[in-house]
C-alpha cells in the first residue's frame, strides 16, 4: 500500500504567511488521488506544556505534573494546537493563551493542528482572500484511513511539551523542549506512549499506529560503542525504545503479586523502573514485599478493602510541639557509636553482567566496621544502583536513636511511614498501636530518601573470552571461471562468528605445513534442500528447480545478461564432482533457505552432475580463493589446516587440469569404412562466436571396440580418425592434455548402414 507520511503540520489546512488571507489544503490532491491508499502522517503535535514550579497555570488547574497521565490524557484532543495557541514567544512566556475559534464560518477544526478526527470526517472548503468557497477539494469525508506512521516522545524533562524536538549536540537542529531541564526522563517516555498510543489505536479511521523507534542496531553495543555509532550519546535523551521497552513498573509487580495472592492492593504513585525481580513460588509474600519496600522506599497500609502501596512521604505529617499532646514522658533510646553498623554487603543480580551474582560493599567511616551486615535483594540492578541501594540500607541500619511515645486522640490519624516533627526533631513513625484514645508510637530517624530514578542506563558491553578460531574448510576441485593459471585447488571458508583473516596452511604433515593462503571474508556455505537431477549445458534450464540452504546469505534475481557476465555463481557437490552453476530467479522460501529457478549448468568446462539432498554447495564469488600447490603435489595426500580448526588429510587431483570433452563427435560411412572427426574445445579458445574459428588440431586419443574388447588405441594430432568397416562396433575420443592425462570420453556407436 502506497502512501506519504505528512508532517503533522502540514496534513490539513495551510494559512498563508502575507496579507492575502488564504486558507488552501495543498495536500488534499494527493490524500484524494486512487493512487494513495491511506493517509499517512508523522504525529507529533504538543502534549503539554508545564513549567517550573506550582504557580503555572496547568499546575493550577490540579494537575501533578508533566506526565500525569490525566494531564497527558487531556492534552491530545485539548490544550496547545487544538483549545488554543501562543502568538508569540512573548506570549508563551507568559502563558498568555488564544483561543482557537472559527468566528466566520465555524469550522474550528480548519485552524487545529491536532484536530486530526475533526479534519478527516469533514470536507475541506479553501479560503482564497478568507472566503470561504462554494465547492469543496477533492477529499471526501472519510475517504480513506489514517496511519499514524510516527509517533513517539523524547527521554527527556517535559518532553511532551515538544515531542518534535531531538537532543543532538552535533546537530543544528537540536533543541530541547521548551522549558525543560535538560535531565533524562524515561519515565515520562513511557507514560507518554501509554496514554497516547491506546488512544489514537481507538479512534474510529485510525487504521495503524506505528511508534518511533526501534534501532536495528544491536543493544546494548548501541548506544555505548560510540566509536562504531557517533550518535550513541543521543540514545539517552531521544525516542529510543531500545533498552526501555522490557522494563516493568514497581506498580505493575505489586499488582501482580496482589492477583497472585488473591488480595485486594490499591497502588498509588510507584512508578521506579525496575529491571528484573526474582520470585519463588515457596516465597512468602510478607517477605517478598519486605524486599521490594526496603528497595524502593514505599510503605504499605492496611485498609478495610486491602493493602495500600504508598510513596514514603516527604513532608512533615504532624508537628508536636505543645507538651499537652503527649500523654506520657517520652523516651529517647541511643545506641552505641561502636556498635553501630559501618560495612554491608548487598548481594544481587547484575544487570551489567549478563545476570550473574554480584556483591556491593559500603562502608561508613566511625563504625563497627568488624562484623558487616549481609542482606540480599533478589533483583537486577546496575552497579550504581546497587550501591545507591546500598548505602541507603546501611544508613538505616546504623541509626542510633529511637524513640517512643504517647499522643492522644491527635496521633490517630498518623500512619506507618509519616513524618512528625517532635521539638523540632524529624522522627518517621514504624509502629502505631491504639489503646482507646491513646496513641502509642514507636518512631526512628528517617533513613536517607535516594532520588526515585527515572530512567536506566544500557550497563556495559560484555566482552567474549578469546576463543580460538574454528572456520569450516572445504576444498574444491574445480576450475576457476577467471583463473590465474596457477595450481591448486578453490578454498572456501565460513565461520560465525567469522574470527577475522585466517590462515591456511598444508603440507606432507603437522610438523612441515606452509601458509597457503589468507582469508579475510567468510563464504557462503550452504547444503541442498532437494535433489540435484543431470540436466543440459550450456543453455537455460527451467524446468529444474533446486532448494537450498545458505545461512546468513543473501540471494537475489539477475538479469540473463548479468548471469552471463558472471551473476549468481554456484558450486555444488555432486556424485562424481564439483558442478559451477548459474542461476536467474531466487525466491525465499523459509528461514535462510531458497528456490533457485532458471539454471545455466556445466559452466566453466565442468561436468553436470547429479546430487543428492544434503549436498554442500558454495556461493562461488569473489570469495572463494585458490589456493598455491605446486605440480609436485598434485595427486598426493597433504594435510590441510585453517587457522586453528582440527587438520585433515585431502588429495587434490587438479581435475580442472583435464582437458575438455570433445565436442560434435560424428562419424560417416563409406564403402570400406567410417572416417570419425570431431571439434577441440579447450579454456585457451576464444569462446566469442564474433572471433575466428580456431585451428582444430590438439591433442587426442581415439579407441574403438568390438563389443568389449579393446580392438585399437592411437594418439592422434589432427581431429579426423578412421576405422576401417568390421573392424568395431563403437568408438570413443577423449583429448589429451600436456600431463597426458585424458579428459571425459566421448563415445559414438558404429552401424553399416
Amino acid at each position: 500500500r502506497i502512501s506519504y507520511a505528512a508532517d503533522w503540520t502540514e496534513y490539513g489546512a495551510y494559512m498563508v504567511e502575507d496579507d492575502s488571507s488564504d486558507v488552501l489544503f495543498p495536500m488534499d490532491r494527493l490524500w484524494a488521488d486512487p493512487e494513495i491508499d491511506f493517509v499517512g502522517i508523522d504525529w507529533y503535535p504538543p502534549m503539554g506544556d508545564w513549567r517550573e514550579g506550582d504557580m503555572h497555570l496547568d499546575a493550577l488547574a490540579g494537575f501533578k505534573g508533566p506526565d500525569d497521565a490525566e494531564y497527558l490524557a487531556a492534552n491530545l484532543q485539548g490544550g496547545e494546537g487544538f483549545d488554543w495557541y501562543y502568538a508569540s514567544q512573548e506570549a508563551r512566556d507568559r502563558q498568555q493563551r488564544t483561543p482557537i475559534r472559527d468566528t466566520a464560518y465555524q469550522e474550528d477544526w480548519v485552524f487545529r493542528q491536532k484536530d486530526l478526527i475533526g479534519w478527516w470526517q469533514s470536507e475541506h472548503y479553501p479560503r482564497p482572500g478568507g472566503i470561504r468557497d462554494t465547492q469543496p477539494t477533492d477529499w471526501r469525508a472519510e475517504m480513506k484511513p489514517l496511519r499514524l506512521i510516527e509517533i513517539g516522545f523524547p527521554a527527556v524533562d517535559r518532553g511532551g511539551n515538544a515531542p518534535n524536538l531531538f537532543f543532538d549536540p552535533k546537530s543544528s537542529e537540536s533543541a530541547l523542549p521548551p522549558y525543560s531541564s535538560g535531565l533524562r526522563d524515561d519515565l515520562l517516555q513511557t507514560r507518554a506512549l501509554l496514554v497516547a498510543v491506546p488512544f489514537w489505536a481507538e479512534q474510529r479511521g485510525v487504521e495503524q499506529v506505528l511508534v518511533w523507534a526501534w534501532d536495528g542496531r544491536p543493544w546494548p553495543y548501541y548506544p555505548l560503542l560510540e566509536s562504531v555509532w557517533s550518535d550513541g550519546p543521543n540514545w539517552a535523551y531521544g525516542h529510543w525504545l531500545n533498552g526501555r521497552t522490557g522494563l516493568i513498573r514497581l506498580s505493575e509487580i505489586l499488582t501482580d503479586l496482589g492477583q497472585r495472592s488473591g488480595l485486594s492492593f490499591t497502588v498509588q504513585g510507584l512508578d521506579d523502573y525496575v529491571e528484573g525481580f526474582v520470585s519463588h513460588n515457596q516465597t512468602q509474600l510478607v517477605q517478598l514485599i519486605r524486599i521490594l519496600s526496603s528497595a524502593y522506599q514505599f510503605r504499605v497500609l492496611e485498609t478495610e478493602s486491602g493493602l495500600d502501596f504508598r510513596p514514603m512521604p516527604q513532608h512533615v505529617t504532624q508537628t508536636v510541639a505543645d507538651k499537652s499532646w503527649v500523654e506520657e514522658q517520652f523516651q529517647v533510646q541511643q545506641k552505641l557509636l561502636e556498635k553501630q553498623a559501618g560495612r554491608l554487603w548487598l548481594n544481587y543480580i547484575s544487570g551489567d553482567e549478563a545476570y550473574a551474582p554480584a556483591l556491593t560493599e559500603v562502608r561508613l567511616p566511625g563504625r563497627d566496621m568488624h562484623d558487616p551486615v549481609r542482606t540480599e535483594l533478589p533483583l537486577v540492578l546496575s552497579a550504581s544502583q546497587a550501591q545507591a541501594m546500598a548505602e541507603r540500607l546501611l544508613h538505616s541500619f546504623s541509626s542510633g536513636r529511637s524513640l517512643q511515645m504517647t499522643l492522644g486522640p491527635q496521633g490517630h490519624s498518623l500512619d506507618p511511614g509519616d513524618l512528625i516533627e517532635v521539638y523540632n526533631q524529624l522522627w518517621q513513625v514504624d509502629r502505631k498501636e491504639i489503646s482507646g484514645l491513646l496513641c502509642q508510637l514507636e518512631l526512628s530517624q528517617p533513613s536517607r530518601m535516594s532520588d526515585r530514578p527515572r530512567f536506566v542506563e544500557p550497563g556495559r558491553i560484555q566482552h567474549l573470552s578469546s576463543l580460538p578460531a574454528m572456520p569450516e574448510c572445504q576444498i574444491i576441485d574445480v576450475r576457476p571461471e577467471t583463473g590465474s593459471g596457477e595450481t591448486g585447488p578453490l578454498l572456501a571458508l565460513a565461520a560465525s562468528p567469522w574470527p577475522g583473516r585466517v590462515s591456511v596452511k598444508a603440507g606432507s604433515d603437522t610438523t612441515h605445513m606452509t601458509e597457503r593462503l589468507s582469508v579475510g571474508l567468510p563464504c557462503g556455505l550452504g547444503d541442498l534442500k532437494s535433489p540435484l537431477i543431470k540436466g543440459v549445458g550450456n543453455r537455460w534450464d527451467w524446468s529444474c528447480m533446486i532448494d537450498v540452504w545458505l545461512p546468513g546469505q543473501t540471494l537475489a534475481r539477475a538479469t540473463r545478461l548479468n548471469v552471463l557476465n558472471g551473476a549468481n555463481r554456484l558450486l555444488i557437490e555432486g556424485e562424481t564432482g564439483w558442478e559451477l552453476l548459474a542461476y536467474q530467479s531466487a525466491e525465499l522460501i523459509s528461514e535462510d533457505c531458497w528456490r533457485l529457478s532458471g539454471l545455466l549448468r556445466g559452466l566453466s568446462g565442468s561436468q553436470i552432475v547429479s546430487a543428492p539432498v544434503g549436498a554442500r554447495l558454495v556461493m562461488a564469488d569473489n570469495r572463494v580463493q585458490q589456493a598455491f600447490l605446486s605440480p609436485e603435489e598434485t595427486g598426493l595426500p597433504r594435510v590441510w589446516q585453517a587457522a586453528d580448526a582440527p587438520a585433515f588429510s585431502h588429495i587434490y587431483e587438479n581435475r580442472a587440469g583435464r582437458p575438455l570433452r570433445v565436442g560434435h563427435l560424428r562419424a560417416a560411412f563409406a564403402k570400406t569404412g567410417w572416417t570419425l572427426g570431431w571439434t577441440r574445445r579447450g579454456h585457451d579458445l576464444d569462446p566469442s562466436w564474433t572471433s575466428p574459428e580456431a585451428e582444430n588440431r590438439g591433442q587426442f586419443r581415439a579407441q574403438s571396440f568390438l563389443g568389449d574388447q579393446l580392438v585399437r588405441s592411437e594418439d592422434l594430432e589432427s581431429a579426423d580418425w578412421f576405422v576401417a568397416a568390421g573392424t568395431a562396433d563403437q568408438v570413443r575420443v577423449a583429448q589429451l592434455g600436456a600431463d597426458r592425462r585424458t579428459g571425459p570420453w566421448v563415445c559414438i556407436p558404429l552401424e553399416t548402414p
